[in-house]
């Protein structure tokens, strides 16, 4: 046994070691299709509603052309649901390709997680 897993609920060890590499991989592959989608899905709308020729007002009242974090900041008060998700998928997929890493450069050393952790 290596180490127990909250996520998957079960022991990982050397049985069940590449399964596990395996389900992070899947994982981090989904949350970077889901955050392409999301994109292309944003970037379609940003389209159809026209809004890179828009303009916008501040609160002084200028007019002034929308820049791409302006078009974000509108999504997140349009589509606050939508965008969210978008930005757990962003920060989710970052932190499993820390994690597959972290467990390739375990197995390049040849330890452990528990031996790593002493």
């Amino acid at each position: 046994m290596d180490h127990h897993c909250v996520w998957i609920n079960q022991c990982v060890g050397r049985h069940n070691y590449k399964y596990f590499l395996q389900f992070l991989i899947l994982h981090a592959l989904l949350c970077t299709y889901a955050f392409a989608v999301g994109c292309a899905i944003l970037l379609s709308e940003a389209d159809r509603l026209n809004l890179y020729n828009a303009t916008f007002k501040t609160e002084t009242g200028t007019a002034i052309k929308p820049s791409a974090w302006m078009i974000m900041i509108f999504f997140l008060k349009t589509k606050q649901a939508f965008t969210c998700v978008l930005m757990l998928t962003l920060v989710a997929g970052t932190a499993l390709y820390i994690f597959i890493y972290y467990h390739f450069m375990l197995i390049k050393a040849g330890t452990t997680t528990n031996e790593s952790m002493k």
